[in-house]
């Protein structure tokens, strides 16, 4: 198969098979319907409409620096309040995420990432570990961002990295809160999606085994 040298020295096979996955959740609550493509000809042009403003925003900026084919569309009970449609959105996105990953064969695995939106710049840090976990220190200092309360901001990322099985840090930088509350969350979930784009990229110098001296990274 042929090889190519990407940007960071690092060999990655010329063709490979896309990979995606798709999520339905169906409640009292919520209906969601979630298609996520990593790479190849079937990524879709990015929709996300879930009925919380927030969301949206944290998900297209999700979107924009993964570079992931990713289609979101919620009707949630959000005439009660957002928190059932941000938890169900970020376990459906995640395990969508999940099955496009599959095994994790070939993935590079682990990457850090720092991402900027307006003045407040956010770093995370992911591990496609298969032991889920997710720790921030990431602080708005309001009780609401827009629509979205900030706990549930932080909930979101805990879904996602739940639902998705990986190991999950952000980490706010000395200017984390120069910018509006609206521009750390997104910086948060663009910092996530270019971590997210790292960790999937397939190196070829791992010969399909997956990153890991065990040999599985399903124990």
């Amino acid at each position: 198969m042929r090889q190519l040298l990407d940007g960071d020295g690092a060999v990655a096979a010329a063709a490979e098979p896309a990979r995606s996955g798709s999520r339905s959740r169906d409640t009292k609550e919520t209906q969601i319907k979630v298609e996520v493509c990593l790479d190849g000809q079937e990524r879709k042009e990015p929709c996300i409409n879930t009925g919380v403003g927030t969301l949206d925003a944290m998900l297209h900026e999700f979107t924009k620096t993964s570079g992931f084919g990713v289609v979101v569309d919620a009707n949630g009970d959000t005439y009660i309040c957002e928190h059932h449609t941000v938890e169900d959105v970020g376990i459906a996105v995640g395990q969508a995420l999940c099955d496009a990953l599959g095994t994790r064969t070939g993935c590079v695995r682990m990457a850090t990432a720092q991402h900027q939106v307006g003045a407040s710049s956010i770093e995370a840090v992911l591990d496609l570990s298969n032991r889920p976990g997710c720790f921030s220190d990431l602080s708005v200092g309001v009780e609401f961002v827009g629509d979205t309360s900030a706990e549930m901001v932080s909930h979101f990322f805990e879904s996602l990295a739940s639902a998705a099985r990986v190991t999950l840090h952000l980490v706010s930088s000395p200017d984390a809160h120069a910018g509006t509350p609206l521009d750390a969350v997104c910086a948060a979930a663009g910092a996530v999606g270019r971590a997210f784009k790292h960790c999937s990229i397939r190196d070829s110098r791992l010969c399909g085994q997956v990153a890991s001296s065990k040999g599985t990274l399903s124990v």
